[in-house]
Formats: C-alpha cells, sequence, structure tokens
C-alpha cells in the first residue's frame, strides 16, 4: 500500500479532499478492472509511457504532488511495472518510490539523447516481496550490430538501415519458480509511407528473431513490451510478433493505446518454453475515468495550476481546450497503461512431472 499519512498535512483543504476521494475511485477502478479479473495469485506486469516523468523540457508546469499519489496507486496495483520516458534527473522516479514504499525498488536504464532533448531512461519498478531482479541486465545489441541515432539524421532514414535511436533493454526477474526476462522497447516510427512502414516493420521483425532465437537458447520466458512506435499499426505489430512464436494477448490488440483512441502506440507480447504458462487476464487501464477527468469541476479545480501563456495560447484551444488535450496528460500520460496477469504458481505441473518420471522408472 502506498504511504498516504504526508496527504493529512497538506494545508490546502480541498486539495487533500480530492486527492483522497480521487484515489478512492482509482482503487475501486484498479480492483474491478485489474484485480478481481486476474485473481489474487497472479503475477501482474504493466507498461506504461509517463510522458517526459518529470522534467518540464515543454513548459508545461511539473506535476503537481496528487499527481505522484495518482500514479503511485496505479503502480501499486503491479508487481511489475516497466515505464518509458523517465527523466534523466531520477529525482521524480525517487519521489514515486517513495511514496509506493520500501517494499519496492528499481532498476533504471542510462539515459539516451535521442535528438529530441529529452535525454530519456527506462525504469522497471518492482515489487520485491513478489519478484526478485536476477542481477542480469542491459542493452540489446542485435548479432549483426545495430545503428543508433537521433530523429534529426535524414541520411540514416533515406538508406533504410536499421536504428535504434533508444536502444532496446533487457533485465532478468524471478517470481517464485517462474524466471523470466522483459525487453522494453520505446521505437520511433516515422510515417505512413509504405518505405517507413517497412522499415519499422523490420525493426520489430530483427528484435523479434533475437529474442525468438535467445529463448530457445536460454529456455526461459521472454516478454516484449513498451511503446513499439507512435502511431505504428497494431495489426502489422502483432503479425510480425505471432510470426516468430510471440503470444499477444487478443484483449490487447483491440485497444487503442492512445488517450485519442485513435492510434496504437504500446504492446505487450510473451514467449514461453512451455505450455504451462497461462493468461490470468490482460487490459488497458485509463486514468483519466478518474483523476484530471474531462468534466468542469475538474477543469475548475485545476484552471489555476496551468501555465497562463499555454492556457491562453488560441493554439492549444484556449484553457478548456489546453486542459482536456494536452495539460492533464502532462500530469498523467498520453498514454493508457497495458497490463497481463499472468498464473505463475507451476507447483502442480512440477510435481506432475516428478510422480511421471519416477513411475516411468
Amino acid at each position: 500500500m502506498p504511504s498516504y499519512s504526508p496527504i493529512r498535512r497538506w494545508m490546502d483543504a480541498a486539495e487533500k479532499v480530492r486527492t483522497a476521494e480521487r484515489l478512492l475511485a482509482l482503487r475501486h477502478k484498479l480492483r474491478s478492472e485489474v484485480s478481481e479479473r486476474a485473481g489474487r495469485n497472479s503475477l501482474l506486469i504493466a507498461s506504461w509511457n509517463l510522458r517526459d516523468f518529470d522534467n518540464n523540457r515543454l513548459g508545461h508546469g511539473h506535476r503537481l504532488r496528487e499527481s505522484y499519489y495518482y500514479i503511485a496507486e496505479i503502480v501499486s496495483a503491479f508487481d511489475l511495472v516497466v515505464l518509458q520516458e523517465v527523466s534523466r534527473n531520477l529525482d521524480a522516479l525517487e519521489a514515486l518510490l517513495s511514496i509506493l514504499g520500501p517494499e519496492w525498488d528499481y532498476l533504471a536504464t542510462d539515459s539516451v539523447d535521442n535528438g529530441s532533448g529529452a535525454e530519456e531512461r527506462m525504469a522497471f519498478l518492482y515489487r520485491q516481496s513478489k519478484v526478485m531482479f536476477r542481477k542480469i541486465a542491459g542493452e540489446v545489441v542485435l548479432p549483426g550490430g545495430q545503428t543508433v541515432a537521433g530523429r534529426s539524421n535524414a541520411e540514416l532514414r533515406r538508406t533504410g538501415e536499421l536504428a535504434f535511436n533508444r536502444a532496446p533493454f533487457l533485465a532478468a526477474f524471478q517470481a517464485g519458480g517462474f524466471n523470466f526476462n522483459l525487453a522494453t522497447l520505446h521505437l520511433r516510427y516515422d510515417g505512413l509511407k509504405a518505405q517507413e512502414v517497412e522499415r519499422h516493420g523490420a525493426q520489430c521483425e530483427a528484435l523479434a528473431r533475437f529474442f525468438r532465437d535467445r529463448q530457445d537458447r536460454d529456455r526461459e520466458d521472454y516478454f516484449l513490451l513498451g511503446d513499439f512506435g507512435v502511431g505504428a499499426p497494431s495489426d502489422l505489430m502483432a503479425r510480425v510478433l505471432e510470426r516468430a512464436g510471440f503470444a499477444v494477448p487478443e484483449a490487447l490488440t483491440k485497444k487503442r493505446a492512445h488517450l485519442d483512441a485513435r492510434h496504437y502506440y504500446d504492446q505487450i507480447a510473451f514467449r514461453s518454453t512451455e505450455d504451462r504458462l497461462e493468461l490470468a487476464g490482460s487490459g488497458a487501464f485509463r486514468p483519466f475515468d478518474t483523476v484530471f477527468r474531462d468534466i468542469e469541476e475538474d477543469f475548475a479545480a485545476y484552471r489555476d495550476q496551468m501555465p497562463e501563456e499555454k492556457a491562453d495560447d488560441l493554439w492549444n484551444g484556449g484553457p478548456r481546450g489546453y486542459y482536456s488535450d494536452h495539460w492533464r496528460s502532462w500530469q498523467m500520460s498520453d498514454h493508457v497503461l497495458l497490463w497481463v496477469g499472468l498464473k505463475v504458481d507451476f507447483s502442480d505441473h512440477y510435481l506432475s512431472a516428478i510422480s511421471k518420471t519416477a513411475s516411468q522408472g
């Protein structure tokens, strides 16, 4: 359970009441959509792009303190959460962990300057009572090498070479007797032209084949998750992954991972060594149903928190449009969270194998 006690010391009564009420609503939504669907004993893994967490590089303002509590509440509903777009400065991540409490720890990648000036990290947050980091982690390098480039490298795009402007990163974990590996991706997708779609598909296919071959060798389960590219066709990604033997939960192929419900960004896929791994549930969690809602009450509550120069800009839709379409996504995210629940108690499977082997001997 996150640490709520600091909320009691807040001086602003309206903020205190609002935060407590929104947290209660979030908890109810998380129970009904996640924990009750997946079951108590499932391992819950999630992927979430937190949108520039939390550097304010574009001047939309830093996240409010209540936003940290909403994010922590969502993260705490899972056992392992992979975050994209974590700032180079880890103060925000450390603040989030202080709310989550000592049960949680994290592993963060080095920051990457991808040409946008963001200097992003990716981070793995995990509940230590449920998940153990196996002390194996590193950047993914394909067998033939790879070219790393920023968005501004037009020459590279013309040559059609593979380019990972944010290198995929892998970390190994254990939950009980279940050993697994997570590779988080944050790929670039340049557009809908045939060459760009083909190039993006080649990136995904190269990674899927690489992890297929590694999984066949290691005999451990592998997960690919993260932001597979802004607006990339979901069916293309699913086909590429499935050809390499990865399973893509049907519920996630039907969910559009961007808040506008028109674009696919994120995905979770897994490749298992045996049929013993069962899916307990999966879905997309949309926080704006309960926090920073698109209603007049919430707009009025946050109107004075928004930067004036942004809110008054007509290109942003004026104050009301800016709140709905821009500002609140910088408080939470412009992506929804994707999750899967896994049944990882293999005791029956293991004991049955012992019994079968013994009887044959």
